[in-house]
């Protein structure tokens, strides 16, 4: 009678174990990191630069409209039809979303 599995190899333990097996950790997702909230999270431009808050002009913001914003935190607001960047200082009504991450390309 034969085997179902032909090619198969006996596993059998030769050496030392590698002492890096216990530090396994998972790969990192970019998208868990960057976007806790993906249906509520937008990403915008910047046409100008902004060094009051140290962006560049053609930075990407993510900016998460689930999240409520916390004290001195970048929010993005809407100011007579236009978006607008300021710091929260806890009595603006117009909050749009909050700004999570900036990201920069240098390539």
């Amino acid at each position: 009678m034969l085997s179902d599995n032909l090619f198969s190899l006996p596993e059998t333990a030769t050496g030392f174990p590698s002492p890096a097996e216990t530090c396994w950790e998972p790969p990192l997702n970019l998208q868990d990191y960057l976007l806790p909230h993906p249906a509520a999270t937008y990403i915008f431009q910047l046409r100008t630069a902004w060094p009051r808050f140290r962006l560049q002009a053609g930075m990407l913001l993510l900016v998460d409209r689930a999240l409520r914003p916390q004290p001195q935190c970048l929010i993005l607001q809407m100011h007579e039809g236009a978006f607008r960047l300021v710091r929260f200082d806890g009595s603006q009504a117009e909050v749009w979303g909050v700004i999570t991450h900036a990201i920069q390309r240098y390539l």
